[in-house]
């Protein structure tokens, strides 16, 4: 333990935010995976946003501590860029819970806030651009993200591939979970993105090597799909759980297309993301409410296809990374890959939901 500890926090500030910040995820993870909520209504509002608020304060007390400026490629340590990235994003996701939370307590907001949800997506791009810009490293500037993190030997060269897509893939998903506008929704990504720069930081403080590093995020990335599940499980029947799991979906595939095929400017493809899933929600609702009613039971298994789907995301994902997933475990060898094979999977790296 004292050697998470650092002089340049005096008074352990950061270190009593961390703290309190493992808590906090330990009691709303145990919410949603209990109640399928991580906001449920019994618990005062101000509670939730106090808590929620730290995962703020936590990325702010972290930003005065000393690192190195170049990023070392070939171990996953924590570097300037990466932690000012972390910030961001999940200052983002905290943020949008917060406001999430403020519109169900102040109906008034509730029409305005998903062109709040929406600016707050584009105000965090730029802000990781300007990010890029003024702390990345001028001669890797592709490599900056999870994504692109070392592996450690045992992991064959085809499921580095596999999983660096996901990884990427991951990240339109946690933009695409904002625009859902649910709090818990909002909020489940915030445990990926800060875990791994905990992770990072331990493996600089020759705590963590990267096996660690991967196993945990893999796991972090797959609690956001069980986190879906328990919400789509819990939802009354009816009560249209499956509306946000259709506009995540919808954005996914429309940003990560747009972003990573077609190259276009990513605050283009968000916008559209975003007016695509909207609008097919839209014309969901207004479609398949007059079946429904003639019907019956058409929401529940509308719910049970998004359930279906979820169940169906995890277990490829698993199936496609067994090493990454369950480290050494998992019997894989590897194909002794040498220091330039390595390097050549770190710095190919494509377009991000960050980049």
């Amino acid at each position: 333990m004292a050697r998470l500890l650092t002089d340049h926090d005096p008074y352990h500030v950061h270190a009593i935010l961390g703290l309190l910040s493992v808590l906090h995820f330990a009691w709303r993870w145990g919410l949603v995976l209990a109640t399928g909520s991580c906001y449920p209504p019994w618990e005062p509002r101000a509670y939730q946003v106090a808590g929620t608020s730290l995962h703020i304060l936590l990325t702010l007390a972290s930003l005065h501590l000393p690192l190195p400026v170049k990023r070392m490629l070939k171990k996953p340590m924590i570097w300037p860029e990466y932690r000012m990235h972390a910030a961001i994003f999940s200052s983002r996701h905290a943020l949008a819970a917060i406001l999430g939370l403020v519109a169900l307590r102040v109906p008034a907001l509730l029409a305005p806030v998903p062109l709040a949800f929406a600016a707050l997506n584009h105000a965090a791009l730029f802000a990781s651009s300007v990010a890029t810009w003024s702390l990345g490293d001028k001669d890797a500037t592709s490599v900056r993200t999870t994504n692109a993190t070392p592996y450690p030997a045992h992991v064959p060269m085809a499921e580095v591939e596999r999983t660096r897509r996901s990884y990427g893939s991951a990240q339109f998903l946690a933009a695409s979970m904002l625009l859902t506008g649910e709090p818990s929704l909002c909020f489940m990504p915030v445990l990926p993105i800060q875990i791994a720069a905990f992770l990072m930081t331990l493996v600089r403080k020759n705590i963590a090597t990267a096996t660690h590093v991967h196993v945990c995020y893999a796991w972090a990335l797959m609690a956001n799909n069980f986190g879906m599940l328990s919400y789509l499980y819990f939802q009354p029947a009816g009560n249209g759980g499956w509306r946000h799991v259709l506009v995540m979906v919808i954005a996914w595939r429309v940003s990560i297309n747009l972003r990573c095929k077609a190259n276009w400017d990513k605050h283009v493809c968000w916008l559209l993301a975003a007016v695509c899933a909207w609008g097919a929600r839209h014309l969901a609702e207004t479609h398949t409410a007059p079946i429904d009613q003639s019907v019956g039971g058409l929401a529940d298994w509308r719910d049970k296809a998004a359930f279906g789907l979820l169940v169906f995301a995890n277990l490829n994902f698993m199936r496609g990374s067994p090493n990454v997933c369950f480290g050494p475990i998992a019997g894989g060898k590897g194909e002794g890959r040498d220091r330039d094979e390595q390097r050549i999977v770190e710095l190919r790296n494509g377009p991000t939901a960050a980049g």
